[in-house]
């Protein structure tokens, strides 16, 4: 089944299967979805455009909240399905007079967060009216919303990394105490975490991999950092921890799935799904959002329990292994394509 994929492309996706090859970046495509093949499945990657057509993303994310489609100008009548990994794609996607027809299947990320805009909500409800379209999401805690919202099918399907590229090593001894963080979404709480790593301890450092404005100084390490960069700077942490506003996508998913792949203890926030992903004391900590003391208590906890910490990166690369790989994901999205499309 030729399906057509639409992801948000940028500078960040340019060349990405050279980077690939030269082992800069994790699995051969973004999220792994070349994988698809493995399941019957030829993925057709639309070119990325530019002049008219990045004005016109421009304009369409401004007005819209969604995006221009790099496939907008490209043939689809050989194209038997579209897979769009958000709804900033599966929006426009499913509106396409081309697609008429044709399952879309689109990942939901930001319309069920407390704050979306109406816009979204509705523009969401209007183009996902169809039986003969699906949508998936990386956090139960979004299925019921949506599920009111449209009467397009609805599954959760957890999110993979590439436990190839993202993997254990050696931790480095530059600093005892060194807390890691990663992120640039609005939904990251730095401030918090901050607050709770810097102000607890004199001997606590933290480096917070991030293009956002953070003043750093010289117990707080900001900059923005590659796929490699970042997995060196997991290599150095003793405690990832990774704080959030309320959301209900799992924000943070990302560094977390990372960082327990990489073998490294994690704290996170206790957002509404992020327990399908982190078990409380078995292969990581959950604090409640915002908590200042709370997430202060927990990093400290491992960081000062060495014995403890290691047994959780252990049991958290375990657990991305055997659950939560881009293999995995990618296997059930493979599915839902194939429900959609019978």
């Amino acid at each position: 089944m030729r399906t057509l994929i639409e992801i948000v492309q940028s500078i960040h996706t340019d060349q990405w299967e050279q980077r690939h090859a030269n082992g800069e970046v994790p699995d051969m495509k973004p999220y792994g979805l070349n994988k698809l093949v493995n399941h019957g499945i030829t993925p057709v990657w639309p070119d990325r455009e530019d002049g008219l057509a990045s004005l016109a993303a421009r304009v369409a994310a401004k007005l819209t909240s969604v995006r221009c489609l790099e496939s907008w100008n490209m043939p689809i009548n050989t194209i038997e399905a579209r897979l769009c990994w958000d709804e900033r794609t599966g929006i426009p996607a499913a509106m396409d007079p081309r697609t008429y027809g044709l399952p879309v299947v689109s990942g939901v990320i930001w319309a069920t967060t407390p704050g979306a805009s109406f816009r979204s909500r509705a523009l969401l409800k209007n183009a996902f009216h169809s039986p003969r379209h699906a949508l998936f999401v990386l956090s139960q805690a979004q299925l019921a919303s949506l599920r009111n919202m449209t009467i397009a099918d609805v599954e959760y399907i957890p999110f993979g990394i590439d436990a190839d590229f993202w993997k254990p090593t050696e931790l480095s001894l530059t600093c005892k105490r060194l807390v890691v963080s990663a992120g640039n979404d609005r939904h990251r709480d730095f401030d918090t975490l901050i607050q709770a790593v810097l102000c607890s301890n004199s001997k606590n450092h933290l480096a917070i991999a991030t293009s956002m404005p953070i003043l750093g100084n010289e117990r707080l390490q900001v900059g923005s950092l590659s796929h490699l960069g970042l997995r060196g700077l997991y290599g150095q942490a003793r405690v990832v921890a990774v704080a959030t506003k309320r959301n209900d996508h799992c924000s943070g998913i990302t560094a977390v799935l990372e960082a327990m792949a990489c073998g490294r203890p994690v704290v996170a926030s206790a957002q509404p799904g992020m327990d399908d992903y982190i078990k409380h004391g078995v292969n990581g900590l959950l604090v409640p959002p915002g908590d200042i003391e709370a997430l202060s208590k927990a990093i400290n906890s491992l960081l000062d329990d060495p014995d403890r910490a290691e047994q959780m990166g252990v049991a958290g690369a375990q657990q991305v292994r055997n659950r939560f790989t881009t293999e995995h994901m990618v296997s059930k999205l493979a599915d839902l394509l194939w429900k959609v499309a019978a």
